[in-house]
């Protein structure tokens, strides 16, 4: 389970600004950090057991590791709260934000420090679980993150914060009980997007990782279709939203959906059976349904070249033709031979002004580029940080397959 994230093994958040005053000067190149456990050393994140009532001392390394006679970088470090992506997945929260979770239990400070190419320095600091903790999984997050936003390179009028985070994941000892629910069903039919929706909870007190098959039947309960479908990691105590699309194929009508899911690895499971749903057709929906952000263009290319994949390099044009919108995100979701590999937040946050915005980032899979066939979708969607689920305001596909041999 790769949970490192950051310059391609982690989040990178963005946010428009308008320069009011560009120079014709080029941008300096984007800078290069990190962040990660003493102990184990780079591109490895906290695991670690500790019990309720108890107060033990980490210590986690921020670093420039740009080479000599680069710049110095002034970067933020924080603890982070933690959400779940849709569909699955680790995304942490701002700075600012007040710290709950696991995350209340850190004494590590909000600090900012500047640090000269290839030095870094250590930070030791206390994790403080309360007595009253019940066993389970805990997990909450370490980032270090550029102090400003800064230009991206061959993107006008775009300043980004780079970010990287390490997820810390706590097991407080006790007795294991996996358990999961699906709630709040239901199917979304708009010119963006068609498909099923609900929030998937986990009610136990480990990590799972839900997979299983959606059927849809017809209103006398006789079966027309099914899809298998693979979900990412919902760690415990959390929820997040899911959704599984398949186009415009549901003529209008009543039928039935029945959606069983089961981890492979704790054998948990969840059952939605017989549920009604009621689908309408494009046709159907009023010109006020439509939605007022979409993609006008939107490209993706795997860099430098197919037999040397090192990242993806996304672009595109969104065209906000309603009020302005603040704290929106940028999603990517990647697939390898047909299959879900994950989703990740490229932007956030993401602010969309009434007309066009430029945006450009790049992707690079957790666990990296595998041989077959990749595709890609991108979306922008708005996050309820109360709960952590995500609407899609739009969505984009990314082209025809890609073959990396």
């Amino acid at each position: 389970m790769a949970l490192f994230l950051g310059n391609g093994f982690g989040r990178t958040s963005a946010q428009d600004e308008i320069d009011l005053a560009a120079s014709p000067v080029p941008p300096p190149p984007l800078p290069v950090f990190a962040i990660y456990p003493k102990d184990t050393g780079p591109r490895t994140f906290f695991q670690v057991t500790q019990a309720a009532g108890t107060t033990v001392n980490y210590t986690v390394v921020i670093a420039n590791t740009g080479e000599k006679g680069s710049a110095d970088f002034t970067g933020r470090a924080f603890a982070a709260n933690v959400y779940i992506r849709t569909n699955g997945g680790l995304d942490t929260g701002a700075p600012d934000e007040a710290k709950s979770g696991a995350t209340a239990w850190f004494e590590y400070s909000t600090d900012i420090v500047t640090l000269k190419p290839g030095t870094g320095i250590e930070r030791t600091f206390a994790v403080v679980i309360p007595e009253e903790t019940k066993p389970g999984e805990y997990v909450s997050a370490l980032s270090f993150e550029t102090a400003e936003p800064i230009e991206v390179p061959g993107t006008p009028n775009l300043k980004q914060i780079l970010r990287q985070t390490i997820a810390f994941i706590i097991t407080v000892p006790g007795t294991v009980v996996p358990s999961f629910s699906i709630d709040n069903l239901h199917l979304v039919v708009d010119p963006a997007w068609t498909g099923l929706e609900a929030t998937l909870v986990n009610t136990g007190n480990v990590l799972v990782k839900p997979t299983g098959k959606i059927t849809i039947s017809d209103s006398s309960g006789k079966p027309l279709t099914s899809q298998d479908v693979v979900f990412g990691t919902f760690y415990a105590f959390k929820s997040g939203l899911i959704q599984t699309g398949f186009g415009n194929t549901l003529p209008a009508g009543d039928y039935q959906v029945t959606f069983e899911l089961r981890d492979p690895e704790t054998g948990a499971t969840a059952l939605i059976e017989n549920q009604k749903i009621t689908s309408v057709t494009q046709g159907e929906l009023s010109a006020e349904a439509i939605p007022p952000i979409n993609f006008d263009e939107a490209t993706a290319e795997i860099k430098p070249a197919l037999d040397n994949p090192q990242f993806l390099n996304v672009t595109a044009i969104v065209s906000n033709t309603g009020d302005p919108i603040t704290g929106a995100e940028l999603n990517i979701a990647a697939y390898h031979d047909g299959e879900l590999v994950e989703n990740y937040v490229l932007v956030s946050p993401l602010a969309l002004p009434a007309g066009e915005t430029n945006l450009s980032n790049r992707y690079i899979p957790a666990e990296g580029w595998s041989t077959g066939a990749w595709s890609f979708t991108l979306s922008v969607q708005v996050r309820d940080r109360e709960t952590g689920v995500a609407s899609i305001l739009s969505t984009v596909n990314l082209g025809d397959p890609v073959l990396i041999p």
